[in-house]
């Protein structure tokens, strides 16, 4: 997963997985709101999100990243 804030454009983008290559995504309004953007595989699974002027929309002093128990992450990829 990717987190990206760009400044220049106060755009907030998020990736949730690779795009794979050749992989065409469906982008679209999310809920008629032009400043927010889904984007979504083949099977229609969320790939990425975008929020433009994300700064209004987003609190920066409250993000907050958590994850699971390093075993249990590795358990859900699959490795040792």
């Amino acid at each position: 997963m990717e987190l990206k804030y760009l400044p220049g454009t106060d755009t907030l983008y998020l990736l949730l997985r690779p795009v794979r290559e050749g992989e065409e995504l469906d982008t679209r309004e999310f809920e008629g709101n032009e400043n927010v953007l889904v984007e979504t595989d083949e099977q229609g699974d969320l790939v990425a999100l975008t929020i433009s002027h994300a700064s209004d929309r987003v609190d920066f002093t409250a993000l907050a990243l958590d994850f699971p128990e390093r075993s249990v992450l590795k358990e859900a990829l699959g490795t040792d």
